[in-house]
């Protein structure tokens, strides 16, 4: 099943010029395109031809979109769906966070209280990735996050990837790992876990 099309078009429609995101990002997705896919399809993909983007330098979130959602058509064979593919697109770019010296910083800081820490710093934390929307985040549990997106260009599978890393991160276990679209720009997740022994 390909990915859908005129939701694409449609985030490409709401997007701006000055919605960005980081070059973090993009080179998470070429890293996991080319796992997945190889190295000749992560720079065929790229409209740059190059596989690749300064980390800290900021591009349009309408870049992102494209070669995110034609990557995804393209992985759908190997594991599954669409949306399989989003969620290891978030994995592989929060798993980049955690990888840098500021990431392994907030996992040493998220002590014995690691995901709800780590949630925690999330709704502040993006601001430093995109230039756009907002989020919000409320607790249902000690171990239960709602988190809710307004004016974010991703699909709701690329946040739960986002999250099932966070998780993963301390050594923790996901019970519940749900996100659904509640329109064009806005999503809602709820993540549930249980702490490691």
């Amino acid at each position: 099943m390909p990915t859908d099309r005129k939701d694409l078009e449609a985030r490409l429609a709401a997007a701006k010029p000055q919605d960005t995101t980081r070059g973090l990002s993009f080179n998470a997705l070429f890293d996991s395109i080319e796992e997945h896919l190889g190295k000749a399809d992560a720079v065929a993909l790229d409209p740059e031809h190059k596989g690749h983007r300064v980390e800290f330098f900021s591009y349009p979130v309408a870049d992102f979109l494209r070669i995110s959602f034609d990557a995804a058509d393209r992985m759908t064979r190997k594991l599954g769906s669409p949306d399989a593919a989003f969620r290891a697109f978030g994995y592989r770019m929060l798993a980049h966070v955690f990888g840098s010296k500021i990431g392994a910083t907030m996992l040493a800081f998220a002590g014995r209280n690691g995901v709800r820490a780590l949630l925690g710093q999330a709704v502040p934390g993006d601001r430093a990735m995109v230039s756009y929307g907002t989020r919000k985040g409320e607790w249902g549990g000690e171990r239960h996050a709602r988190v809710t997106f307004d004016g974010d260009f991703m699909v709701a599978p690329y946040h739960c990837g986002i999250f099932q890393a966070t998780i993963d991160a301390v050594g923790a276990k996901a019970e519940r790992v749900e996100g659904r679209q509640t329109g064009l720009l806005a999503s809602e997740y709820d993540v549930v876990w249980t702490d490691p022994a």
